[in-house]
């Protein structure tokens, strides 16, 4: 476990020095509220948000239990060529077409959310392409592999809400594809 950390931060370290279109600090609060996860040692960490009852719950941050209530049914769909999607420190990016990631990468997307209803009460439902779900997976040219966000309630943080975003490159999506696995297992 503590090497694929290592990966997954050299990863981050190296995409993050690449120059990249469209860069703001519109979203700088988001970041700061991730930032409570950035404790490598910790096996898993909690933003203080979670679907369904009690969607907000504290202490939050490393190898705390979440409060335990059943998540609900939670909606999904990949947002194909759907418009501009932004993350936390890129505005305004074209959202691009899944065809450029790897053939398999939406079914593996789809295993990721069945790992994570066997661990959590949550049940997801995948439904139709460019829909207005709870969770919304985008591929784009972002300057990182890829990135997500809990479901914030908090303005700006909200407009990112259950965004997944995956860079669409396909050497740097396998990995963040991974990365999503191990991210809800």
């Amino acid at each position: 476990m503590n090497s694929i950390k290592i990966i997954i931060i050299g990863m981050l370290v190296f995409t993050t020095c690449q120059s990249a279109k469209n860069e703001s600090d519109l979203y700088n609060e988001c970041n700061r509220l991730m930032g409570a996860c950035l404790n490598t040692e910790a096996d898993y960490c909690l933003f203080g948000y979670k679907w369904g009852m009690d969607e907000y719950f504290s202490p939050w941050g490393n190898d705390v239990n979440g409060p335990r209530h059943p998540g609900g049914e939670i909606t999904y769909s990949f947002q194909d060529e759907n418009g501009l999607v932004n993350t936390h420190s890129q505005i305004n990016l074209p959202s691009l077409s899944f065809s450029h990631l790897p053939p398999f990468a939406k079914e593996e997307m789809r295993k990721a959310f069945k790992a994570w209803e066997g661990i959590a009460d949550i049940h997801f439902k995948e439904i139709e392409e460019n829909s207005d779900s709870q969770i919304k997976l985008f591929t784009a040219e972002i300057k990182m592999a890829g990135v997500s966000f809990p479901n914030f309630d908090i303005s700006p943080c909200d407009k990112l809400a259950g965004s997944i975003v995956i860079h669409a490159d396909i050497e740097k999506n396998f990995t963040h594809l991974c990365y999503m696995k191990l991210v809800t297992h």
